[in-house]
Parts: C-alpha cells; structure tokens; sequence
C-alpha cells in the first residue's frame, strides 16, 4: 500500500476536489509512477471531472466507492479492478506511469444516512480492506466531502496525512480546527506534528509579496494550526477551469481563456507539489 493523503476540510468550497485532481497529476510526473483517486464524496465531483454525470450513475456498484463500503462479498480486488484509466503515459508495451479512479456513487448518501454504529464500522472495515489491498499503487488521494460523516472516518481510518486546502478565511481554518476537535481522540496520528498538511489556495494575487493582515491575524489566532501550511501557496485558483464539455486534468487543457495567467497556476501548483512530497518524505524517513 502506498502512502494515503485525505484531502479535507470542514469547510466547503476551498478548492479540495480541484487540487486532488491538479495535485495527483502533478505527483505523477514528479514522483510517483502511479496514483489511484477515490472519491469518497457522494456528489461525485472528482468523478465528474472525468466523466458525464450519466456515465457516472451508469457505472456497476463493483466499479465505485459504494462497493468498497457495502460490498455484497468482501472483495477489495474485484473493486480495485473497476478502477478506470484516467491517465497514462508508457511505451507500447508498457505503462510506467497511470492515474486510475475509483468512482464515487450516490448511493452512499444512504448509507451515511442510515448505518448504525454496527453498519458504520462494517463500512469502515471493508473500505480499509480495499486500501490495504492496493499496494500496486505509490499514493492513494481521497477525495471527502466537507462533513464529520461515515464517508469522513473512511478517510481518516486509512489516511497517513490528511491535505487541507484553505481560503484564507477563518471558517476555512476553523473546518480544520473543528476537524481535529472532534477526530483526535479517535484518530490520534491527527495530533502528531506535520500530519495535517495545510495549503493556501484562492490567494489574492496581491499579497504574492507580502503577508496580508488577514494572514498574520489568522496565524496568531491559529499556530497550531498555521504553523504546518505550506510555504508555497496558489494564487487565483480560478484561472484552473474547464472550457465547455472537455473532461480530463486541468494541466492539459488547451482552451483556456487567459494563457498566461492558466500557466502562472500551473506553475505554482508544480512548486507547492515539491514542496507537499518534501513534507511527506520528511515525516516518512
């Protein structure tokens, strides 16, 4: 099994699903030679970067996240097996590098809402069976969606970091404070230093050369907590959109509207890359 990042907040909007996707690309063509993507969120929205959202609803039960939660034999290869090809890159004989993803589904709305304590930790059990059994991959990122649900101690069981993007807003550090309030005692790596990886995104491009006064007060308010964001940060996320019906990372997008500025975030999203493997290899060695 590789090394599992949980990207997570609390707070909502702060860019999670864009920056696994971008950042899982980036991890590729920097490090790793394979990733696998889940997205545990039950919207679906990493999913959807990949594919249609008829698609999505078309996929078999033993080819999406609800399987690996709710399997109706424990199975985690047939599961890992439905993972789709997103990316790859190799010569005609061989894949030296591959993103696969394993689709989210709806359907684990029903299984959040519903599971008692007995169902909870059955979904638990049979999720960490599925991530211990990929071990042909070098990072596994998971995408959550931003409640303190089931889906979200799927994520923390199995996860050595969790990745929090952050807007610089207090309700975006609070999202990570609250995260550990109420996952810590159960979850205890959560207090170790450098597991909570903080990254600033949606920066105001004017303070690139300076700290905002909303920074400074935010890392006074919040040390334990600033203190492990990353240096690097990235600025006007909003330039990493897609144009009309293309699907597939951001990195390769040929229709954008301002080339210069899409190649500025992609750039930044190359240096906080290095530096978030930097960190990871750091606590690892």
């Amino acid at each position: 099994m590789g090394t599992v990042l949980a990207f997570m907040n609390l707070k909502g909007g702060v860019g999670k699903t864009t920056l696994a996707a971008a950042l899982a690309r980036e991890f590729v063509k920097e490090a790793a030679k394979k990733v696998l993507l889940i997205d545990l969120d039950p919207q679906c929205n990493l999913s959807s970067i990949f594919f249609d959202p008829d698609e999505i609803a078309s996929f078999p039960r033993h080819q999406t996240v609800h399987y690996a939660l709710y399997p109706e034999k424990r199975d985690p290869a047939r599961c890992l097996k439905g993972a789709k090809r997103v990316f790859a890159e190799g010569n005609l004989f061989h894949t030296e590098r591959r993103i696969n993803l394993l689709a989210g589904s709806m359907e684990i709305y029903k299984i959040i809402a519903t599971a008692g304590a007995n169902e909870a930790q059955f979904c638990i059990d049979n999720f960490k069976e599925v991530i211990n059994a990929a071990e042909d991959y070098d990072f596994i990122f998971i995408d959550t969606n931003p409640s303190a649900n089931l889906a979200t101690m799927c994520a923390l069981q199995t996860a050595h970091f969790v990745v929090a993007p952050m807007a610089m807003d207090i309700f975006s550090v609070r999202g990570i404070r609250i995260l550990k309030e109420v996952f810590a005692d159960k979850y205890r790596w959560l207090n170790e230093d450098q597991r909570i990886i903080g990254i600033w995104n949606k920066v105001d491009s004017r303070f690139r050369d300076a700290t905002s006064p909303l920074e400074r007060a935010l890392a006074r308010a919040n040390p334990e907590i600033i203190r492990w964001v990353l240096a690097n940060r990235i600025y006007e996320t909003n330039h990493l959109h897609y144009e009309g019906s293309k699907k597939g990372f951001v990195q390769e997008q040929t229709n954008v509207g301002r080339r210069d500025l899409f190649n500025r975030v992609v750039e930044e999203l190359g240096v906080v890359c290095a530096e978030l493997l930097q960190r990871i290899r750091l606590v690892h060695a």
